[in-house]
């Protein structure tokens, strides 16, 4: 059996929930489900938890460096590489295109 998915992203039982959420959100409005914008909610919610991820990866890699000294030459090269090592990251974890969390980026 092949995995459901939604707009390509696999769907697991996490997902499920929140997206269950978004259509009883818009039921319980007065609103008809909208498949887009459940995915839309299911996408931001992935996102936040990308974030969050992210940032904690961040904060632990900021406190390895900072176990050893810094050359101030290296601290733009270092910043840029954990720079791309966190988006990476949250690229990786977020689901949805960039435009289902513009303001998350």
């Amino acid at each position: 059996m092949k995995p459901k998915k939604i707009n390509d992203q696999p769907l697991n039982g996490n997902l499920l929930v929140s997206l269950c959420k978004g259509y009883m959100d818009a039921i319980n409005k007065g609103h008809l489900p909208n498949v887009e914008s459940a995915w839309f909610y299911v996408c931001r919610s992935e996102g936040l938890k990308a974030i969050k991820e992210s940032s904690d990866f961040m904060e632990r890699e900021i406190e390895e460096l900072l176990k050893n000294p810094i050359k101030l030459n290296d601290i733009a090269e270092i910043k840029n590489q954990l720079r791309e090592q966190v988006i990476a990251k949250f690229k990786k974890r977020s689901l949805g295109s960039e435009d289902s969390h513009p303001d998350l980026l």
